[in-house]
């Protein structure tokens, strides 16, 4: 593991491409709809330690597991987060150049917050198993006392503490921390916990982010449609577009005899210039004779 205290800003593309980073999921905060404030910050941690040690009790006692809905705690939690934590429009920003509405938030002195949620918390395992990625560094950039707690988690569901951070400093700071993905063979999670400082700590940004490494691969891309070759020449033109873009070659395959095609474009009055245009693409169309 390694780390970096700055005082640049996170999400700047230059420090991006300087570090050669790639950012893979921003911490971000919900809009109007409260209801669903506990899928983007925890402002009790003990709430899920204790669902979590009931669902295990029953599940050993059982053999099966258990689910049991609660439907007030949505609305407790939603309190809970009001008092402890401040996000959105009108939010008193300590800098209004740096903070974001869904992006920024400001923690009550004293408080604790969890990012160990459905939006927030990074899905280890998941870039472990279906990507090439080896690592992830997660940048905290925020302004006030405080302490920040990283953990990761086990397929179980158990969470382990993995490093203490203290910030000591009114002005904004930027904290990085590169964190392996080996452990995450069959399951778990990173994130974190701020405990604000006496006088509240504003939460400017923060992002997981990866090795901008190239890699060249294939991609195949199907649209079902019938009788609209209008909308398949939008498509083909896109596609040209993009391939001038990017300066790649994209091999386009048709499922319908592009003659036929081409006369069906033709038929159109606004489409004056279409069978050049698909002229134009059949070096790079390939026609899937239907049977």
């Amino acid at each position: 593991m390694t780390d970096q205290h700055s005082s640049g800003r996170p999400g700047s593309g230059q420090q991006r491409a300087g570090r050669g980073l790639r950012v893979l999921q921003r911490v971000v905060f919900p809009g109007e709809d409260l209801d669903v404030v506990p899928l983007y910050v925890e402002t009790n941690p003990e709430r899920g330690a204790a669902e979590l040690a009931a669902e295990l009790l029953a599940e050993s006692l059982t053999n099966r597991k258990t689910i049991t809905p609660a439907p007030a705690a949505a609305n407790t939690a939603v309190g809970e987060t009001q008092s402890s934590i401040h996000f959105g429009a009108g939010l008193p920003a300590h800098s209004a150049a740096e903070t974001l509405p869904r992006r920024s938030a400001v923690i009550t002195g004293g408080r604790r917050v969890s990012f160990a949620t459905y939006f927030n918390a990074f899905p280890a395992s998941y870039w472990r198993r279906w990507t090439t990625v080896g690592s992830v560094t997660l940048r905290i950039r925020l302004a006030g006392e405080a302490t920040v707690v990283l953990y990761r988690s086990t397929a179980r569901g158990h969470s382990h503490p993995v490093e203490t951070i203290k910030v000591e400093t009114d002005g904004p700071e930027t904290i990085e921390r590169t964190l392996p993905l080996t452990p995450f063979i069959d399951g778990g999670w990173y994130w974190f916990d701020i405990v604000a400082g006496p006088r509240g700590t504003t939460l400017i940004e923060a992002d997981w982010a990866a090795p901008a490494t190239p890699v060249t691969g294939r991609i195949s891309i199907g649209i079902t449609t019938f009788n609209r070759p209008g909308f398949l020449l939008d498509q083909l033109r896109t596609r040209r577009a993009v391939q001038q873009a990017l300066g790649s070659r994209v091999h386009v395959a048709i499922a319908q005899r592009v003659h036929h095609f081409a006369h069906l474009i033709a038929d159109r009055r606004d489409e004056p210039s279409a069978v050049d245009d698909v002229v134009a693409e059949r070096d790079q169309i390939t026609a899937a004779h239907s049977p």
